[in-house]
C-alpha cells in the first residue's frame, strides 16, 4: 500500500471527508492550526492539503495562515461557504495559496484524483531539484 499525505486544516474536520481519503490510501493528518500544519508536512516528500475556510477559523489563525500555506511541497485546495470569498482577506488565501476551491455542500468525488496529481507533480519536482520553483495556478 502506498499510502499519500493529506494534511487536512480544518477546525470542525468531517469524519466524512476523512474517511473519504482514507479508504483511497491517503494518510490523513488533521490539524487545526498552520503550525501544525507545517509539522505534518516537514517529513512529507509531497502532500496534498485541504484547508477548510467553510468550517471556521479563529481570526488569530487566518492571520497565520498565509505562512503556513506557502509551504512548497503541499499543493492546497480550500473548502468555503457560499459567499465566503466576498470576504478579501480569504479570497487572498484562496487566490494566492491554493491551486483550487470548491464550495459547500460538495460530493468529494474527483477530489482523491486531483490531491494525488498534486502530489505527483510535486514529488517530481522535488526529484529533480526544482521544489524551490513551483508557482501552482491561481485559484479561479
Amino acid at each position: 500500500m502506498n499510502l499519500r499525505r493529506l494534511i487536512y486544516l480544518s477546525a470542525k474536520p468531517s469524519t466524512e471527508i476523512r474517511q473519504y481519503f482514507e479508504e483511497r490510501d491517503w494518510d490523513v493528518k488533521v490539524v487545526r492550526s498552520s503550525k501544525d500544519a507545517k509539522k505534518a508536512a516537514d517529513d512529507a516528500e509531497a502532500a496534498g492539503g485541504l484547508l477548510d475556510l467553510a468550517a471556521g477559523l479563529p481570526s488569530h489563525e487566518i492571520e497565520a495562515l498565509e505562512t503556513g500555506l506557502s509551504m512548497p511541497n503541499v499543493g492546497w485546495v480550500a473548502i468555503v461557504s457560499p459567499g465566503q470569498l466576498g470576504d478579501a482577506t480569504l479570497r487572498h488565501l484562496v487566490r494566492d495559496y491554493c491551486s483550487d476551491y470548491v464550495t459547500v455542500p460538495f460530493i468529494p468525488k474527483g477530489w482523491a484524483e486531483l490531491l494525488d496529481m498534486h502530489t505527483e507533480w510535486l514529488s517530481y519536482l522535488d526529484r529533480h531539484g526544482k521544489i524551490s520553483y513551483i508557482r501552482l495556478p491561481k485559484a479561479r
